[in-house]
């Protein structure tokens, strides 16, 4: 199988393909939809038709063939209706319901498998003026009275492509989407804002105990309340290019702008940003986890809280998490809290502008690999709560401490392990390490002086390389040789 790039999809171009030319005739695949495109682009908005759709193959700039313009899928298109005095139960299975302008209505209960539900374009659903729409156990068995836009329980592959507005008056939304043990479902390129702020607010979008191999993908999340704009405590789920912002400030509770939960294992989030976290009260965090074996990876995490304690990252219990390529800034405490966890891998990590620790490490912690990890203008790069810490056999390799305000670069306590590869920067040119079994303040693998390092270009021999560049260079020329522009 290979990228196939002698073929142009005319009309919609809302599909990647590839071809298998080890096959006579060769086979043309698609392989999912096209960066940016959504089953909006494929469904005519004016009359709830699918949109026709050709395919060429070329060689060059030579046409060697065009289908014909067709439909290419036959399940059924429904038109949404405003419906603000009762839930609107969409129990038709492999029924795609659209809408193509804003539509008000009680909510929208999904009580069949392989459902779609698509706003097109710049279409919104917003709720009635109502609160508690969706009574204890209306959606799932067992599940509480709360408000909500879109809600589905154990229905399997579904399909979420919605702008959804939280505001409506009197009463806001709670959460835009909500699954109770869903499986195979994907939420794809939706925009979900201005939610509830009170105490019982949850999250934007609430993938429940149960809700296992699921995807999102392209999820928009601002103004969002307590638990931000996703809330996981299910298991296996991929979440791909999430941007949440914005959240609306509960005072005196504990906020974050995403969270894994207890039982969200197994999970992977990529490419993720998540700014503007503003709390005047209580202990928030960028990113909260809870739960076991997640990977998080290429995520963003800026400007939480202005005051108080608010940190980028936040790893509770659980353990054996992943977190790499990842940038953490402008936190109003630490970039990164581990707090009795162990067997965590941070690499790749850079935090900057924390008000406190680029690293702080709490309770029992073992076995965690802290591995190219960058920590600049903070108060100390790496710490360990001197009074409840204690650990074994973390292993910290490829630490980079710079402009440290405290002058300490690592502290780390009663925190055991082994050090390997360290640079600080200053302030000063003493590097200074303490707890963990290094002796004196010294940091291992480091002279007590290093003001002289990595100072300036290298114009003179180093005593491991025998000859300047300049030399190496000219050694090459012969004596008819004219370099130009030397």
């Amino acid at each position: 199988m290979r990228p196939a790039r002698n073929l142009s999809v005319k009309v919609l171009g809302a599909f990647n393909w590839i071809c298998d030319d080890t096959t006579a005739p060769v086979v043309m695949y698609s392989r999912g939809l096209a960066p940016g495109k959504g089953l909006g682009d494929l469904i005519n908005g004016t009359n709830g038709t699918w949109l026709n759709n050709t395919v060429t193959v070329q060689k060059s700039a030579t046409t060697i063939g065009t289908s014909p313009a067709a439909a290419w899928w036959n399940n059924p298109i429904a038109a949404l209706t405003s419906n603000p005095g009762a839930l609107t139960d969409l129990n038709s299975p492999s029924t795609i319901y659209y809408i193509n302008g804003n539509l008000t209505t009680y909510g929208l209960k999904i009580s069949a498998p392989k459902i779609a539900i698509v706003t097109i374009g710049a279409a919104m659903l917003s709720a009635s003026d109502i609160d508690l729409n969706f009574a204890a156990s209306e959606c799932y068995s067992g599940s509480v009275s709360t408000s909500q836009m879109i809600c589905s329980g154990n229905q399997n592959h579904l399909w979420i492509e919605a702008g959804i507005n939280g505001i409506s008056g009197t009463y806001t939304l709670r959460t835009g989407v909500r699954l109770y043990g869903n499986k195979f479902s994907r939420i794809h390129r939706s925009n979900i804002k201005d939610l509830r702020n009170n105490s019982n607010t949850m999250a934007a979008v609430e993938l429940e105990t149960g809700s296992t191999s699921n995807l999102i993908t392209g999820l928009n999340a601002n103004g969002v309340g307590k638990q931000g704009g996703l809330r996981v405590s299910g298991s296996n789920n991929i979440i791909r290019g999430l941007f949440v912002a914005r959240n609306r400030d509960v005072a005196s509770a504990s906020q974050s702008l995403v969270v894994l939960t207890g039982s969200a294992n197994g999970n992977r989030l990529i490419s993720a940003r998540l700014a503007g976290l503003v709390a005047s009260g209580g202990t928030s965090y960028g990113l909260k986890i809870f739960g076991s074996n997640n990977a998080i990876s290429d995520i963003s995490i800026s400007n939480i809280g202005s005051a108080g304690t608010n940190s980028g990252i936040y790893i509770n219990g659980g353990g054996n998490n992943i977190i790499t390529r990842s940038t953490i800034s402008s936190t109003s405490n630490a970039g990164i809290e581990i707090s009795g966890s162990s067997g965590n891998i941070i690499t790749h990590v850079t935090t900057t502008l924390n008000n406190w620790n680029g690293l702080y490490m709490t309770g029992t912690v073992n076995n965690n690999l802290i591995h190219n990890f960058m920590s600049s203008w903070t108060d100390k790069s790496i710490q360990a709560n001197t009074v409840s810490t204690t650990g074994t056999s973390n292993f910290f390799n490829n630490i980079v401490a710079a402009s440290n305000g405290s002058g300490v670069a690592v502290d780390l306590a009663s925190v055991g392990g082994s050090f390997n590869g360290f640079f600080d920067s200053g302030p000063g040119t003493t590097p200074s390490c303490s707890g963990g079994g290094f002796a004196g303040g010294a940091c291992p693998g480091l002279t007590t002086d290093h003001s002289t390092a990595f100072v300036g270009k290298v114009v003179s021999a180093d005593g491991i390389n025998t000859s300047t560049l300049t030399d190496k260079f000219l050694a090459g020329l012969t004596e008819t040789s004219s370099p130009v522009g030397i």
